[in-house]
């Protein structure tokens, strides 16, 4: 048979407060704080669209995919790696940039490292149609406010361009490292 030790808080040999145990869903958290190793993984969010419908546009300025993923940092000063992957792109007569945007809470969207752009992706009519797309970035965070990513993406003369084409699948992965 098992034993069974109840308690509300683990304290050192001095005293000082170590370990408190939540009454209500039994997480422990570090009053004096826990640090980790640089670079131990601390949390993975991905979110993955499988027979996904296509996603076009024929705007010339960037629109958004619809394709988001978000993450609530543990730990400010973190760094959050990003990965998305789509598994068919189609570029017809044109070219497509595609560009990872992120916002703060209900935030506006801007880029990677203080609001900028960065260029994850580019496809064009003679060697990408139907090509597959990747792309690995990252940000260090500077606080734990949730962080929503969603990768933007426009026709670079107005004909129709498709982030996702029929039956093609996507995942965006987001990993909050520890620094």
């Amino acid at each position: 048979m098992a034993s069974i030790l109840n308690v509300d808080q683990i304290n050192n040999a001095a005293g000082t407060s170590g370990i408190a145990l939540d009454a209500s869903t039994g997480k422990a958290s570090f009053p004096n704080g826990a640090t980790l190793p640089a670079g131990s993984v601390l949390q993975v969010v991905r979110e993955f669209t499988s027979n996904q419908s296509p996603i076009t546009t024929s705007s010339t300025s960037y629109v958004g995919s619809g394709i988001t993923a978000a993450i609530t940092p543990l730990i400010s000063g973190s760094i959050i790696l990003v990965d998305f992957t789509i598994s068919m792109a189609d570029a017809i007569s044109t070219g497509m940039p595609v560009k990872m945007y992120y916002k703060t809470g209900a935030g506006s969207y801007g880029g990677f490292e203080s609001g900028g752009e960065y260029q994850i992706g580019y496809q064009d009519s003679t060697t990408n149609r139907y090509a597959s797309m990747t792309f690995g970035g990252k940000i260090t965070t500077t606080s734990t406010s949730t962080l929503t990513f969603q990768p933007y993406f426009y026709s670079v003369n107005g004909n129709t361009v498709r982030l996702a084409h029929d039956q093609s699948s996507n995942a965006l992965t987001l990993m909050e490292i520890a620094q």
